[in-house]
Order: C-alpha cells, then structure tokens, then sequence
C-alpha cells in the first residue's frame, strides 16, 4: 500500500510540475496575423498600400519581394516564428522562418513571393502569421 501511494504521488507532482512548466512557457507567447495578397493579372502593377502585405500584381512566373520589419519592444530575448497560411502560402518566402531578438532589435525580413506557372488570373490571399515567444534561459538545456 506505501508504494501504491508513493507512486500515486510522485506522478501527481510530475502532473503539476508539467502544468505549471507549461503555464511559465505559454505566458510570454502572442501571435500577430498579417493579411497577405497577390493579383495574378496580364500586367505588372503596384499596391503600396501599408494595411497589409500587398505584393500587387504579377503574371504567371513573375516575383514580388516585400519587407516587414521586427522590433523587440519588450525588455527580454524574444524567439520569432514566421508562418504563412491560405490559398498563397506555398507561394511566399522568407529570408528567415525563425529569429531571436534581444530587447531593443529590429530585423528587416524579406517576403518573396512567386506565381506559379498556369495559375489563372485571379486575386488570391493568405495571411503571414508573428509567433512572439520570451526567450528562457534554462541552463541545463543550454549549450
């Protein structure tokens, strides 16, 4: 019976630790959605507009390169994840998919985007997602 309840609570406590691990991971985690366009056209033309990452209109096999740039308001190492989602995230790039920024770092990252051959003509979208994740110092996983 004292090793049913020494079992019992040891995998009580491997329970909370996990819970409470998770929880101090999750807590520094925001995510920032960036809609994301193309028009697949006959000519080439511009959207400048800043509302989203317009990359204008191309033809079929033509590329857009845009930039965003990453700041690190917050006063702590910050991982970055780049994600692309929707009918056109098999179409986009980035110079980089992972950063890390220390407080107070910008990154200029580069979107580029490019029209696959026969794809009609069309407007097409998807949107560029921002994964923030406070850095933790853990020193037994660090090299």
């Amino acid at each position: 019976m004292n090793k049913l309840k020494a079992l019992l609570v040891l995998c009580t406590v491997a329970l909370l630790t996990a819970v409470i691990t998770g929880m101090l991971f999750l807590q520094g985690t925001q995510s920032q959605r960036i809609p994301m366009d193309v028009e697949v056209a006959g000519v080439a033309g511009f959207n400048l507009q800043t509302d989203a990452v317009h990359f204008g209109k191309l033809g079929n096999g033509q590329e857009s390169v845009r930039s965003i740039t990453l700041l690190n308001v917050r006063n702590y190492d910050q991982h970055v994840d780049i994600q692309f989602e929707g009918q056109i995230a098999s179409w986009v790039s980035a110079d980089a998919m992972q950063l890390l920024l220390k407080p107070g770092e910008n990154r200029t990252l580069n979107l580029t985007l490019h029209v696959p051959d026969g794809t009609p003509m069309g407007m097409y979208a998807g949107t560029l997602e921002v994964i923030w994740r406070r850095s933790y110092y853990i020193p037994w996983l660090s090299s």
